[in-house]
């Protein structure tokens, strides 16, 4: 998909392989997409199920001064005020609905 104009779209892109998407528009929401590239002018919404999906396969980017999603990069939650991830050296912090990606800067 290249220049690609997408309207009122909501969960996108699910379960797709190998994306080589260049959106010239706001995505609602992306749900799921298992490898590739994504670039839009906004993202609304990013639903990714790590217990099914790896977040490192898929390259997100939002065109202006937004910033970019990057799914392969861990961000350190311990020691954080997190009350998932301030747990004790021996426990594992088992979450039910969470995401543990870097949040957006604030626009």
């Amino acid at each position: 998909m290249v220049n690609c104009k997408l309207i009122n779209t909501t969960l996108a892109f699910e379960f797709c392989k190998d994306i080589d998407a260049q959106i010239v528009s706001h995505i609602d929401s992306i749900t799921n997409p298992i490898s590739g590239k994504i670039s839009a002018q906004s993202i609304g919404e990013m639903i990714i199920d790590d217990q099914i999906i790896d977040p490192s396969q898929t390259k997100d980017s939002i065109k202006g001064d937004v910033k970019m999603y990057d799914f392969s990069k861990m961000t350190n939650r311990f020691n954080t005020n997190s009350y998932k991830w301030d747990v004790k050296e021996n426990e594992l912090p088992m979450w039910v609905a969470d995401m543990d990606f870097e949040t957006a800067q604030l626009l």
